[in-house]
């Protein structure tokens, strides 16, 4: 290298180490080159270049972190377990229909009701004996037995249920509530857990209709043996008829 080549080499090295790192020396001294116009020129330019370089690598991670978000917030539950409570209140209603007194989930209760219940004027036109109120006592017995006992087996369903497939599910849903990242595994996530309150609220429902149940058959027995006294006593109470021979 010759002397002046190195000459303007350690000028241009002194100007970039005052650019660089104290640019206030620039107003308190002044530093004359008459020959370096051209290298600050382009010194200038290459460390604008850079500084434009530094800002678009800037912007390209804050894309690429905006793309990240994106895919995360768009990425759904690998799978959705949904609650099997139809199920469960079809298996209670199944129960249910084997009572011997009426239950809700008969289709021909038109049909069953006058055949296990009358009225006061049906009681008295059958002219019943003994024996037909003896086994209307024993029909009132056996739909009340039948009637509590399916009741029971079907609370005792239901409990196995809360703590069998409905505690299993519940623990999925905790699980994914726990394990969710974006936003759209949150959605599904709390879908879920609104659809699993809305079959609650369905399996709710189902009690009180077992209650129903339970009440109603309670008070059509409790009005059918009144209209069976009812109608024993008007009998009891009707004058009969002599033919006229044991009139005298």
């Amino acid at each position: 290298m010759s002397r002046s080549k190195h000459t303007r080499f350690v000028v241009l090295a002194v100007l970039a180490g005052i650019v660089l790192t104290k640019p206030a020396l620039l107003t308190a001294q002044t530093v004359f080159c008459a020959n370096c116009g051209t290298e600050l020129t382009q010194l200038a330019n290459n460390l604008q270049l850079v500084d434009q370089l530094r800002r678009q690598i800037q912007l390209v991670q804050v894309s690429l972190q905006q793309f990240d978000n994106m895919a995360l917030n768009t990425q759904g539950l690998s799978s959705q377990t949904f609650s099997t409570t139809l199920a469960e209140i079809r298996r209670l209603n199944a129960l249910l229909a084997q009572a011997k007194s009426l239950s809700f989930t008969s289709t021909d209760l038109d049909q069953r009701f006058p055949q296990k219940y009358g009225d006061y004027n049906s009681y008295v036109a059958k002219q019943g004996g003994k024996n037909d109120v003896t086994a209307k006592a024993q029909q009132w017995s056996e739909d009340t037995n039948s009637s509590v006992l399916t009741t029971l087996k079907t609370a005792a369903l239901a409990a196995t249920q809360i703590e069998g497939e409905e505690d299993r599910y519940l623990q999925k849903l905790e699980r994914d509530t726990a394990a969710a990242t974006g936003r759209m595994q949150a959605i599904q996530v709390g879908n879920l857990i609104a659809l699993a309150g809305v079959r609650q609220t369905q399996k709710l429902r189902q009690n009180i209709l077992m209650l129903i149940q339970l009440e109603a058959n309670a008070i059509q027995r409790m009005s059918d043996e009144k209209a069976v006294d009812a109608a024993s006593w008007a009998k009891f109470n009707t004058p009969v008829d002599l033919p006229p021979t044991a009139r005298k």
